[in-house]
């Protein structure tokens, strides 16, 4: 242990030492840090506004959080999955003398820091925006930040590590943890049908106490119950059934057998996940593997536009075609939306900049999302297309645009129904959502191929964070000068002018990628 407790401090300062020797990994780090207390604050807002800043309110989150969570973990943990081992780790750490146990315990240590700082960010908010008390915050906080971590640790040991489960007992728990999600479900459809059929019912079922006895998942958020919503006979039984299951999971994952035969299937994990993190310093994204189906396609272009038509014949061999996780995500906003929308209608003046800002807020987050434009400029056939090189630029891009436009449809469409916008007032804002997406791959192209040749990944993100954030800042000035000698309605005709004119120039830019094949690494 002294070995690895060693290892935890040496890394750690020596990655504190290569940070300071670069000041644009410590400006990510603040940045971050930043973005996070904002969320913070957000997500309180949104407590406040959706009127769960109280005591049944975190009992709400805390539910789904769970819900979300523990089973998925449970099933990575008995696929060996779940547990991140580094190739070093391969390497140096499985050739040691030391426990098996303690090895798996040392990078699972590592996995439950962040959970443990969210539920210490929790408990200070129980007490400053759930209304709890102190006593209350202070029992949230022995439960969440020492007790909750033993009872994952003692579950995980025994689903990862134990030898002694065969491939009948690893059935049975997935068998089981589904199961467990079906009574769940099943009671949230009787909540839904016998007791409140709207969508209060959400925040109804989370409130009852009778999933309290389901094994495992239930327990876990008995304790809650009691210290939030008062002692009942169910919660107190859960919750000693919650004390007693900790102390059994424990005992039981002290004294298993652990020889190390998980080695071997945690180093497959371990290659995969080196491989994946190889390919995102790329600016790729891989989903594990794929199943492609068969496709042919009619090729009606010549010159660049082949590039167009090879890439649609890439997308159709996959199960979705170009809907992935921005169409669900671009669906989900809009009809959120719709639903609050239709609620408490806001003011049109005020309806007509929340779809920009949310495309604005989306392009943030959709920053590093790998494309189909990237590869084209590793193919030195692209550069032997006798055509000009703006031609490929739009054609290599082309898919993108059309994602967006569709993405763009999905939301606008509910949500500017539920706010009551014309149909030009939609169409505007459609029109002003590919715009937006437009720069931000236009952005990404020209910091990722020719302005971020030298600099490292941190850099390279921080500088389109900046880039990106100019540009924005910049057309938001625009609108706010627009709609304050102007209209409203001119103020969003205005952001689309500028971002289409910004889209073009850096389109042009970009152009200069496909120029020469000697321009790229």
């Amino acid at each position: 242990m002294n070995a690895l407790i060693y290892l935890t401090k040496t890394t750690f300062v020596n990655k504190l030492k290569k940070a300071l020797h670069k000041p644009s990994a410590l400006l990510l780090i603040l940045f971050w840090i930043a973005y996070a207390a904002y969320m913070i604050f957000i997500f309180g807002g949104m407590a406040v506004n959706f009127k769960l800043d109280s005591k049944e309110g975190i009992v709400i989150i805390l539910t789904y959080i769970v819900l979300m969570s523990v089973p998925t973990n449970i099933l990575m943990y008995v696929r060996k999955k779940g547990i991140i081992f580094l190739m070093s780790d391969l390497h140096f750490l499985f050739n040691t003398p030391i426990s098996p146990k303690q090895i798996l315990l040392y990078r699972f240590m590592k996995l439950l820091v962040p959970s443990i700082i969210m539920n210490l960010v929790l408990s200070i908010g129980a007490f400053f925006i759930f209304e709890a008390t102190t006593l209350q915050a202070v029992l949230f906080f022995i439960v969440v930040v020492l007790i909750e971590p033993l009872f994952e640790t003692g579950l995980m040991m025994n689903v990862y590590a134990n030898e002694r489960l065969t491939e009948k007992h690893v059935d049975w728990i997935k068998k089981g943890t589904w199961a467990c999600l079906a009574l769940f479900a099943a009671y949230a459809l009787y909540v839904f049908i016998f007791i409140d059929n709207t969508f209060n019912a959400l925040a109804i079922f989370p409130l009852q106490e009778l999933f309290l006895f389901i094994p495992i998942f239930g327990w876990i958020l008995a304790p809650y119950h009691l210290i939030f919503l008062g002692a009942t006979p169910i919660n107190v039984i859960c919750t000693v059934l919650f004390a007693v299951g900790t102390i059994l999971l424990l005992v039981s994952a002290i004294k298993m057998p652990c020889t190390g035969k998980y080695y071997e299937e945690a180093s497959d994990y371990a290659r995969d996940y080196s491989e994946k993190r190889k390919k995102a310093k790329k600016g790729e994204v891989s989903f594990g593997k794929r199943k492609y189906k068969k496709a042919s396609i009619a090729y009606k272009g010549a010159y660049a536009k082949a590039i167009f038509y090879r890439q649609i014949l890439e997308y159709k061999k996959n199960r979705f075609f170009i809907f992935g996780g921005t169409t669900l995500l671009s669906l989900g906003a809009g009809l959120v939306l719709c639903y609050f929308s239709i609620q408490e209608r806001p003011p049109i003046e005020f309806a007509l900049f929340i779809l920009p800002g949310l495309s604005a807020y989306f392009s943030f987050l959709m920053s590093g999302y790998a494309t189909k434009w990237s590869k084209e400029i590793d193919n030195a056939y692209t550069f032997l297309i006798p055509d000009t090189a703006f031609r490929k630029m739009w054609y290599a891009t082309l898919i993108e645009h059309l994602r967006a436009l569709i993405d763009g449809l999905l939301m606008v469409i509910p949500a500017g129904i539920g706010m009551g916008l014309s149909i030009p007032q939609m169409i505007l804002c459609i029109v002003a959502h590919v715009s937006i997406m437009a720069i931000k791959l236009y952005i990404q192209v020209i910091c990722q191929n020719i302005l971020g040749k030298s600099l490292g990944n941190t850099g390279l993100t921080l500088l389109k964070m900046l880039i990106q954030g100019l540009v924005l800042v910049v057309g938001i000035v625009i609108a706010v000068m627009a709609a304050l000698m102007i209209s409203n309605e001119m103020a969003l005709f205005a952001i689309i002018v500028y971002s289409v004119v910004i889209c073009l120039l850096l389109m042009v830019c970009s152009t200069r990628l496909f120029e020469r094949y000697e321009s790229i690494d």
